[in-house]
């Protein structure tokens, strides 16, 4: 939140937990849907691996900042 103007600050914080409490919602579905398919342990470790590869993209930019 250092880098937004203070006066969009709460702004930024809606955006980010309604795209957080929406997201969750709508990806339920696709997830039981592909546990379905390729079974739970599965789909959870390629949420694990996707979620790593984000935070260390996220740590890299950051660094750059």
């Amino acid at each position: 939140m250092d880098s937004v103007p203070s006066q969009l600050q709460a702004t930024m914080f809606g955006i980010y937990f309604g795209l957080g409490l929406e997201g969750q919602s709508l990806i339920q579905p696709v997830a039981g849907h592909f546990m379905d398919i390729f079974g739970i342990a599965a789909v959870f470790n390629g949420i694990a691996l996707t979620c790593v590869g984000l935070s260390l993209v996220a740590l890299l930019l950051a660094k750059k900042a």
